[in-house]
This record gives C-alpha cells, structure tokens and sequence, in this order.
C-alpha cells in the first residue's frame, strides 16, 4: 500500500515564481488599487472566452449581486436555480428582494434539470441561472431554448468552470451573462475574486457603475453603488495564471483519465459521466456512492478524512439551508437532488495531486468501501 505522510488537501493551485513576481510588481508600482493591470486581466479574459466586456470584482458572490441589479431583478420577481451548488448562488437574489426557486437536477451530471425548469416557471419567473456543477457545462441549448420561449434572461453560474467549453463554446459565453470566481478552490484563482461576462454594453455600463459608488467621474455620482472593485495584486496574479489556464486543463483531464481507470475498479461507485458535446475541467471530482451505501456515506467520508484525505461532499442542498426555510422547502421537496446529495462522495483534485497520491486515494476509498460493504453485509 502508498504511504502518505502528509494530507492531501482539496485544492493545490499550481503557482509559483511567475505570480509571486507579478504580485510584487503591482506592489512596487505604488498603485496596488483597481487599474491598469485589473483592465489587463479584464481584457485577456474577454477574448480567451470570446465575449466582449469583461468586469472583475471583488468576488463571486457580488458579481451575481450586480448582475441581478443590472437586469433590473427585484422584489418579487423568481430566479430558477439548482439547489446543488454553493448557497450563494441562490442567497445573492435576496440582496435585491427576489426568490430563488429551486429545481432538480439530472443525477448524472448534477446540472439543473431542464425538464423540470419548465414546471418552475411562473408569471414572476424573470430569469434561470445555470450552474456548471464541478465546471461541466449544463444543457445549455435546452435552456436557450426555454428562456427564449418564456423570455426569460440565462445567466451562467462559471464560478468552477474555467476553460470548460460546450459545442467549441468556451462557458462564460453561453447565456446572457455569466459569473466566474478566482477563490483558492478554483481551477486558477487569485486568492479571492470575481468575473462578470457579457456581449451587452448596456449591461457592462452598470455593472461598472454598480461596482464602483455609481461614479460617472471623481466624486460625481449619478446612481446608486458599491465598492465591489477588484484590485491589481489580484489581477496580476489572475494574468499569470491565465497564461496557464490551457496547460492546467490539460493536467486535470489527464489526471481525471488516470483516476477514473483506478476507480473504475472498485465495486459500489459510479465515477463523474461527461456528457456529450462538452469538456471538464474537473475543479471537483465527485464519485457517487451506489444507492445500497447512502446510509455509509458519512462515515466512509470520515473514514477518508482520518487518513489525510480532504474529502467533503458538495454541496448541501440549499433549498434545505435554514436560510431558505420561509420559503417553505422541505425534506422531500426535490428527491433526485437530496438523493443524489446523499450519494456524493468529493475528492480531492488540485492541479498537483501526484500519481502517488491519486493511488492512495484509490486504495484508502476501497479499504472504506470494503468495510462498508461488510458492515452492510452484516458480516
């Protein structure tokens, strides 16, 4: 058996000397603030995904705050969303007084169900945001086709999906909107951080005026805003590591290829399906557990964290979040989604996991299978 003597740790990003110069750069430019090298990063990003405008921030979460304002989403209007994803994606629409309305998801991928987005919609329904679970694509052109029937906005949830493309589309390019985050989980991060993209003029010119106090020029304001403004440490670092971003994706769909072939070999697990006409950058690698071993997945979980194993399962279902309980979710109200929840099991899966560790993980999940199997055996 591999020997580890060190934890294996959920994220790993592959940075160096190349953004710690860069970050020391901005630092000795003696304007570490929002400027030329955020507009920099700002450009670069644009035309690697293939948008027009491009507007960073401070991070994720406030970058769908500013694209529910600029759409002009409010008070009672409904944004349909999956449950299976981190709880900002739904929280972010309380800042402007609308409701998240939570939809299943498809038990292969973990992307929202487009199926059951049409049983959503409401006369309230404004907009669907689609989260590209892990950073695989959702089923986009299902989507187009029902927001463009329903005319409702499609905003794309990227926050994991870096370099991820859907029919030669790179994501971020796939709705009318899309949000990217740079947190240290990230296929390429900055440490924290965000990304607004968009072809519409109308909706980059309020983002930035939301981002930056409704400033039209010094001190002269002319809307209401934040400070949500990025910062150009962070962007140099976000530069060099979008130099990378190509040779990363390739290392983690190499890596996915090498731990798949492993996994593939243990009895009572499903390893992540890549569905058609897609690619994965696989920020997260999640395994689902067959049904028979729901009730283990705790404590096969545990079992991986007791032996220097990062492991988590991601992410609870926010619709059964206490933070949503006015909205009247409960147990039960979306069973693929809890059902699936329960069977998720998230690996580790930095940049710079080694085959070595890659094989640990292999062989510590089937000793914990193996005991689980037994256990359920009643043996």
């Amino acid at each position: 058996m591999n020997k580890i003597d060190h934890e294996i740790r959920l994220s790993n990003p592959d940075m160096g000397g190349e953004e710690a110069k860069a970050a020391y750069d901005a630092v000795m430019s003696r304007w570490p603030g929002e400027g030329v090298k955020t507009a920099q990063f700002e450009d670069m990003f644009a035309k690697y995904v293939g948008v027009k405008y491009a507007i960073a921030c401070a991070n994720g979460t406030v970058a769908l705050h500013m694209i529910w304002s600029s759409y002009g989403i409010g008070g009672g209007d409904e944004v349909i969303t999956p449950s299976l994803t981190f709880i900002s994606t739904a929280t972010s629409l309380y800042y402007v007084g609308a409701k998240p309305v939570f939809a299943e998801i498809k038990e292969d991928t973990f992307n929202i169900d487009p199926e059951d987005v049409l049983k959503k919609i409401t006369p309230k329904t404004k907009a669907v945001i689609a989260v590209h679970y892990a950073g695989q694509p959702a089923d986009m052109d299902e989507l187009k086709k029902i927001c463009k029937e329903h005319n409702l906005i499609l905003i794309e949830d990227a926050a994991e999906a870096h370099g991820a493309e859907y029919k030669g589309k790179k994501a971020g390019s796939l709705g009318d909107a899309a949000m990217f985050s740079f947190t240290c989980t990230k296929i390429i991060t900055t440490g924290e951080g965000g990304l607004i993209l968009t072809n519409d003029k109308d909706i980059n010119d309020k983002v930035r005026l939301l981002k930056n106090h409704g400033q039209t020029a010094p001190y002269q304001h002319d809307s209401w805003g934040s400070n949500y403004r990025f910062n150009d440490i962070s962007a140099a670092i976000g530069i060099e590591q979008l130099k990378k971003l190509p040779k990363i994706f390739k290392t983690k769909n190499e890596n996915a290829k090498y731990l798949t072939e492993k996994l593939n070999k243990i009895k009572g697990i499903k390893t992540p399906a890549i569905a058609s006409g897609r690619t994965h950058p696989f920020m997260i690698y999640s395994i689902l557990l067959d049904e028979n071993l729901i009730n283990k997945r705790d404590s096969i979980l545990k079992y991986l964290q007791d032996n220097k194993i990062q492991a988590r399962a991601y992410f609870p279902p926010a619709h059964l979040q206490k933070v949503f309980e006015k909205e009247g979710y409960k147990e039960g109200s979306l069973p693929v989604t809890e059902k699936t929840w329960k069977r998720i099991i998230s690996l580790p899966f930095g940049v710079r996991i080694t085959k070595e560790e890659m094989d640990y993980v292999r062989e510590t999940l089937g000793r914990a299978l193996k005991e689980s199997n037994r256990v359920a055996a009643g043996l």
